[in-house]
């Protein structure tokens, strides 16, 4: 399979976070799939957890992409520094996030 250029942006990652941030508390799980299912949805999951708190189950993403996690958490931290949302903070939701 060959590589993807650009697989996942800067502006991709702030959909995610706008997403997630803008969910109402009432929602207990969220579903993440991506085209191929493997890798970056896999990273998402991973990213969700250490930005959110989301329980996952960490045998399932054994295929996360590590560049892909790295650009979520890299643009939640830019902007957590701007005072913007996004570095959300461990236990913020607790809740489940499944990768499928």
């Amino acid at each position: 399979m060959a590589k993807l250029p650009n697989r996942f942006s800067a502006e991709q990652a702030v959909q995610v976070l706008e997403f997630v941030e803008a969910l109402p508390d009432n929602i207990r799980s969220i579903v993440v799939h991506c085209e191929g299912g493997f890798s970056r949805s896999c990273a998402l999951v991973k990213a969700l957890n250490a930005l959110y708190g989301y329980s996952v189950d960490f045998e399932q993403l054994k295929e996360a992409n590590p560049s892909v996690e790295r650009a979520l958490l890299a643009v939640a931290k830019q902007r957590a520094v701007k005072g913007g949302k996004g570095a959300g903070g461990a236990g913020k939701r607790g809740k489940n996030a499944e990768k499928r």
